[in-house]
């Protein structure tokens, strides 16, 4: 049977790798929200520049 042999470092890679998917996943979350407070529906990416209020501002801020 073969065995694999890994560098102690090789942990930084794993870390790497999923701190990548938790900090996405958050990101989600906390967009999600934004959204939410501010009214935006799917799929406008942006609040729309007609809307002047503080919640549209603040998802404009928020998500850039």
């Amino acid at each position: 049977m073969a065995t694999i042999t890994l560098d102690p470092n090789y942990g930084y890679v794993i870390l790497a790798a999923t701190s990548t998917f938790l900090l996405n996943t958050v990101h989600g979350f906390n967009t999600g929200a934004y959204r939410k407070a501010a009214k935006v529906d799917y799929p406008a990416a942006y609040a729309p520049s007609s809307r002047t209020d503080a919640e549209a501002h603040r998802f404009k801020y928020l998500t850039n």
